[in-house]
Parts: structure tokens; sequence; C-alpha cells
């Protein structure tokens, strides 16, 4: 008995708070474009995914198995708090990755907006749309 379970639940409250607050920002971006024939690009595609990755962990079920610990109430208290905060981690985790991605795509939409120029892509665009889509693949958020 170590008397830290109080400290422990405001730690979960806390990494869930968190994860609170990523869902909404994933869920909150956009995920299809203006026009119809950026749906399939690069960018666009990478949000949509993020979406759906975000739906994903919402949606799965925490592994709240804990092992009966020795010890009494308390040291049980200890043990699934230890654990749902494992799973907190990891769920905040999962969301922050999928909060990055969505900004890298985010901002390849902006340079993609700043080479088009409103214009429609044509072959003089290529090489820097080619070098926007590289550039998002680099930064480690490919589509696959």
């Amino acid at each position: 008995m170590d008397g830290l379970n109080e400290f422990r639940q405001a730690r979960v409250a806390d990494v869930l708070d968190d994860f609170r607050t990523l869902q909404y920002h994933i869920s909150a971006a956009p995920s299809e474009p203006d026009t119809m024939e950026d749906y399939y690009t690069e960018g666009w595609a990478v949000l949509r995914q993020c979406a759906i990755d975000g739906e994903h962990i919402l949606n799965c079920a925490a592994d709240t198995t804990v092992p009966s610990p020795r010890g009494g109430p308390e040291e049980q208290e200890k043990a699934e708090l230890q654990q749902v905060l494992l799973d907190a981690y990891a769920r905040r985790h999962e969301g922050q990755m999928i909060y990055l991605r969505q900004a890298a795509a985010q901002r390849w939409i902006e340079r993609r907006a700043h080479i088009l120029n409103g214009d429609r892509p044509r072959s003089g665009h290529r090489h820097d749309l080619r070098a926007n889509d590289q550039h998002l693949r680099a930064v480690g958020f490919p589509l696959f």
C-alpha cells in the first residue's frame, strides 16, 4: 500500500484528457477537398486515412484484464489504474501520431495550393507537385 492511487487516478485523467483533445483535433480536420479532382492526391488520401485511424482508436476496446495481485483492494486498484494508464498512454501516442500525419498532410495541401496558385495542375507544375509528394513521404508519413 503506497497511498499513491489518488495521484494515479489524476494521471489517468490527465492522459485521457490529452487523448480527448487530440481526438477533437483529429475529427475536426478536413477529409474531403473542395474539388473532386484532388480527391485521390496523396495529401487528401492521408487525411482520409487519418480520419479512419482516429475513429478506429476510439472504437477499440480497452484491454482492462488485470491479474489479481496480493495485498488487498488497494493493490488491486493500483494494478487496475496501471493497466488503464498503459492503455491511455497507448491511445494518446496513436492519437499524437495521427495528429502529426494530419499536420503534414495539411502542410502538403497548403504547398500544393501555393504551387498551383489557383490554376489546375498542368505539365509546368509537375516537378514542384512531385517534390511536394516526395516531401510528404520523406517526413515519414507515406500513404501505405
